[in-house]
């Protein structure tokens, strides 16, 4: 019995320490969306690349610029500050200035960075 504790024990110290580099926070309130993640900063370029195609046509994140903060405006007027850099995203959503359909798009982006962030 022991053996096994020691050994389920060892796993979870491993699953910490591999995934210690990779935090993503919400704050979902009733006037807010707030996105902070941290992840490998190897993953910086396919972070990018994956909002900008869920925002296609728009470009959402410059690919060449790092560490700006930008406030963007999609075609059908959603309004929210995104801000990457090396291994870190944020993204602040004000839903008092949104539609549902644009905070429902926002959760579902946030949904999908999750699996683009921990994908091996």
């Amino acid at each position: 019995m022991k053996r096994i504790s020691l050994l389920s024990l060892t796993g979870l110290l491993a699953l910490s320490a591999c995934s210690s580099e990779t935090k993503i926070s919400v704050i979902d309130n009733d006037s807010l969306y707030k996105l902070d993640a941290k992840f490998d900063g190897s993953r910086t370029a396919m972070v990018k690349e994956y909002v900008n195609d869920f925002y296609k046509p728009t470009q959402v994140l410059p690919l060449n610029s790092e560490g700006a903060s930008h406030e963007v405006t999609l075609p059908d007027q959603t309004k929210f500050k995104i801000e990457a850099s090396k291994g870190e995203l944020h993204l602040q959503f004000d839903k008092k200035e949104n539609s549902p359909a644009a905070y429902a798009q926002v959760r579902a982006l946030s949904k999908g960075l999750g699996k683009v962030v921990t994908e091996e």
